[in-house]
């Protein structure tokens, strides 16, 4: 009904260098990669 109201985004990232995306479990670090500071990603540069 209200439609109108929801504006689209368009959302772009840019890097300023190259890695590889990881998943949190596994980095080194046990705060990360227990989840603690909540879901996310890592990147591994390249």
């Amino acid at each position: 009904m209200f439609s109108f109201f929801k504006k689209k985004q368009t959302l772009a990232f840019h890097a300023p260098t190259n890695g590889t995306v990881i998943a949190l479990a596994q980095v080194p670090d046990p705060v990360f990669s227990e989840g603690m500071m909540g879901p996310g990603l890592a990147i591994e540069l390249a």
